[in-house]
Formats: structure tokens, sequence, C-alpha cells
């Protein structure tokens, strides 16, 4: 299996911005890293190997990365730190 990257666009403090989630490379939970836009990727162990988790538990990581800062969706709605 090659990776799979789960990026979602999104607007951090008025800007725009995105979540990538790095869902395995040899295996879906092998390896897995969250990045919020350019900063340098968190690397962290699964806790399941089922994709939907895997995500949300990168999302939660972001989410503590993203403390204090403004989240929305591209459309102004808030942004709901759950995976879909």
């Amino acid at each position: 299996m090659k990776s799979i990257r789960w990026i979602h666009k999104l607007i951090i403090d008025d800007k725009p911005g995105s979540v990538e989630i790095l869902i395995g490379q040899s295996s879906i939970a092998d390896r897995c890293y969250v990045r919020v836009n350019q900063e340098p990727e968190y690397w962290y162990s699964t806790q399941s190997g089922v994709r939907a988790e895997i995500i949300q538990q990168g999302l939660e990581i972001a989410q503590k990365q993203l403390v204090g800062h403004k989240v929305t969706e591209v459309d102004g709605t808030p942004y709901s730190w759950t995976a879909q």
C-alpha cells in the first residue's frame, strides 16, 4: 500500500489553511502524521487500524495545536473537528 493523505482546506485566523493527515506508509496504521499548514509533521501511533478512527485521532491532535485560533470551514461555518 502506498501512503494515503487526507487533506482538508479550512480557514485559520481568517487566512487559508489546511490539515493534512498521512494514513500509513506500508499498511494503514504503521506510520501516521498530522500537519497543520506547512508546520513540521507530528508523527503519532494509532490507537486503531480503522481509517475513520485514524483520521479522528489526527484531527484531535490538530485541534490541540490550534487552540486559541479561529478555525472555520472555507464557507465560514465553524469547523466540526470530526472525521467526515
